[in-house]
């Protein structure tokens, strides 16, 4: 799926980070990320009963977020996810996509 689009929704999952997230970006394709509302990261992390794994450290209000803005977008809500594709400039994708190549090797798994 990821392979014939450009941009993908990706609401929070059972960790602040899911799976798809990361399907996503190794395939190349712009991952929409929510800030705010009942998909969000920081929501998710609200109403858990488990404790936040490790990965959740990408998406803590005391760490650097600055690569996130650099291999995803982050809507205010659904409306917003949905019409963000429609805004962002081809040369926009261009960079993106070009950090996100940029990225992949820090989440592969490599047999070093």
């Amino acid at each position: 799926i990821y392979f014939n689009h450009t941009f993908s929704i990706q609401p929070a999952g059972d960790t602040p980070t899911r799976r798809a997230f990361f399907d996503s970006l190794l395939a190349g394709c712009i991952p929409i990320l929510f800030e705010n509302g009942p998909f969000s990261v920081r929501n998710k992390k609200q109403k858990s009963e488990k404790p936040v794994v490790a990965y959740s450290r990408f998406f803590s209000p005391d760490e650097d977020q600055g690569w996130i803005r650099e291999v995803a977008l982050l809507a205010s809500s659904v409306e917003d996810a949905v019409s963000l594709a429609s805004r962002v400039t081809p040369e926009q994708v261009a960079q993106l996509q070009a950090s996100i190549l940029a990225f992949i090797p820090r989440i592969l798994y490599w047999d070093a």
